[in-house]
């Protein structure tokens, strides 16, 4: 192999040996196509995660009683 050519092969190596050590961009890099098919199927845009876990408030005062025994078992 010519000089240039392996001093290119070293320099993309290097790049993908730093980015794989990466936690964060290997995360990223695995989610990102999770997020294009689940947004796909669901047929929105954005970011992953904005509308798929919004808040919504506690029906009544029983079901709320309800919920903290059983928090608190679990703890």
């Amino acid at each position: 192999m010519p000089d240039y050519a392996m001093a290119l092969v070293e320099v993309s190596a290097e790049a993908y040996r730093s980015r794989l050590m990466d936690i964060s961009w290997f995360m990223k890099e695995l989610n990102e196509p999770i997020a294009r098919q689940a947004n796909f199927e669901d047929n929105c845009t954005g970011r992953y995660y904005s509308h798929r876990f919004t808040r919504s408030p506690f029906g009544p005062a029983k079901a709320v009683q309800i919920f903290t025994k059983l928090v608190g078992r679990t703890i």
